[in-house]
């Protein structure tokens, strides 16, 4: 693929995209199919409240950027750190 820039003489190659750690992207967006059983499971469960950064934590975990985590740390497993 190349890029053109107005105000550049020549095409410029996009750069190539590097391997995502661990080797494959995790994607946790629920698709059409699972987004209406999911919601009707959390219809039935109890709310929490999440703080601004638990709910930015959430999205980046849910849309792979921090691939190749796929789930938040539990109690027992963040105490060993």
């Amino acid at each position: 693929m190349q890029l053109t820039f107005e105000g550049v003489g020549e095409d410029v190659k996009s750069p190539s995209l590097i391997s995502p750690y661990g080797g494959n992207l995790v994607d946790l967006v629920a698709s059409e199919e699972e987004r209406a059983f999911l919601m009707a499971k959390a219809s039935v469960l109890s709310s929490v409240q999440l703080s601004e950064r638990a709910v930015c934590d959430l999205e980046l975990l849910a849309t792979g950027a921090l691939s190749p985590l796929d789930r938040f740390m539990g109690g027992p497993t963040m105490k060993q750190f």
